[in-house]
């Protein structure tokens, strides 16, 4: 439809649907001129315009960039080797195998078997070939990255793997 057509049409019509309101046309009848396909009254039109939305009272949380813990979740292979993974990280006797209370054998959680500054540190390990860390400095859980890659099956390109992760900060409220 051109511009000439899309101008005599009356102003007060508003189409939808649309995320974005924009003008659809049926073009499922033969008439020349195409029609909208929903209208609004003056007054629907004002309605919409005029209403706010109202936020709501949100409890203040002091946030202290010293106190946020980090949770750090990287891909790196299709699979991992999972049977192996666990013994040879119960092997280094760095960390404990935890009891996962979920309803699938496809992750394992183990804890650090030492705190720093009475911190829990802790990772789980999927099957299908992810980790995320919680509460451990970049550092610790790249050493965890590097020694559980003997374990991988069909791993990414590094590139990949540093593109695609995540990295979140956390603080627990009370």
């Amino acid at each position: 439809m051109d511009m000439k057509n899309d101008n005599q049409l009356n102003s007060k019509h508003l189409w939808l649907p649309s995320i974005a309101l924009s003008k659809h046309y049926s073009t499922a009848k033969t008439d020349t001129k195409a029609k909208p396909l929903n209208t609004l009254s003056d007054n629907e039109v004002q309605s919409s315009k005029s209403k706010k939305r109202i936020p709501r009272k949100r409890a203040m949380v002091d946030v202290n960039a010293d106190t946020l813990s980090p949770i750090l979740a990287f891909s790196t292979a299709e699979e991992y080797d999972f049977e192996e993974l666990a013994d040879g990280l119960k092997g280094q006797g760095l960390y404990d195998l935890m009891p996962f209370d979920g309803e699938t054998d496809d992750v394992f959680h183990f804890r650090a078997k030492y705190e720093i500054n009475n911190i829990r540190r802790e990772f789980f390990v999927f099957r299908h070939g992810s980790i995320v860390c919680w509460n451990m400095p970049f550092v610790e859980c790249e050493a965890i990255l590097k020694f559980i890659k003997q374990y991988e099956d069909n791993p990414y390109d590094q590139s990949i793997v540093d593109e695609e992760q995540e990295i979140m900060h956390y603080q627990l409220v009370t």
